[in-house]
């Protein structure tokens, strides 16, 4: 049993947990175990669901049962991890070594051989959860909340309100928001975007570039279509603006 100062610790910070899990005994019995000790959590049967999902809502962890995307496990968590990078648990029947290394080294943050002791499962969830809390904390300890036009951004917690509401966003949509309010009123080619938040050079990237902007401006704007936030530096790229027109 995890002790309560554990699970208040988690009540507190309200995290949440996506649990994509096809086996419906194997899900109840995660998802008691996970209320058992105070951790909230969504189930999603389908692992393409799932995919659409985290492409709009933020999650702090996620548990994938692997065995429903063993024959492609490469391309499916490469594109998980475009919407995400929080903790992954990867959950499988297999028991030889290969199987983990194959889906740790695809992306997996840790792998559980079933059938799986649902406590320790809880446990090792925790134990991410204070890690990464930790690490953000750390490697931001000089990052304070960002507040500009009606937005408020945590580099700490992830987190972000438009208009006191608050909003999920993908990482990179995040990451790319995040890197224009530490940059206001600089303006930026799709080239520079790109570099800078995607950490490669952009070739083939750029169009990448425009589809994130124009979700920044769908969550961001009150009036997506004619932007005032996120405008367009004609002859440049694109611009925050930490000031109205």
């Amino acid at each position: 049993m995890i002790d309560p100062d554990t699970i208040l610790w988690y009540t507190q910070n309200m995290y949440t947990i996506l649990l994509v899990e096809n086996d419906r005994d194997c899900a109840r019995e995660i998802g008691d175990f996970l209320k058992l000790h105070g951790l909230e959590h969504y189930l999603e049967t389908d692992a393409s669901a799932a995919l659409a999902l985290l492409s709009h809502k933020r999650y702090d962890a996620v548990i994938l049962n692997g065995d429903a995307v063993a024959a492609d496990i490469r391309r499916y968590l490469s594109k998980l991890r475009e919407y995400c990078d929080a903790p992954l648990f990867f959950l499988s029947a297999g028991a030889a070594e290969e199987d983990a290394i194959r889906a740790l080294d695809a992306g997996a943050d840790d792998y559980i051989r079933k059938p799986l002791r649902p406590g320790e499962l809880s446990a090792r969830i925790l134990a991410a959860l204070r890690a990464r809390e930790r690490y953000l904390r750390d490697s931001d300890e000089e990052r304070a909340v960002i507040e500009m036009r009606g937005i408020r951004l945590d580099p700490i917690r992830r987190r972000v309100w438009v208009r006191r509401r608050e909003k999920s966003f993908t990482r990179r949509e995040y990451e790319l928001l995040l890197y224009f309010m530490e940059h206001p009123d600089q303006p930026f080619t799709r080239e520079a975007l790109y570099r800078a938040v995607w950490k490669d050079e952009a070739v083939g990237g750029l169009a990448t570039v425009t589809v994130h902007i124009r979700k920044l401006r769908a969550k961001l704007e009150e009036r997506p279509g004619e932007p005032e936030l996120i405008s367009t530096a004609w002859g440049v790229g694109y611009v925050f603006r930490s000031e109205g027109a």
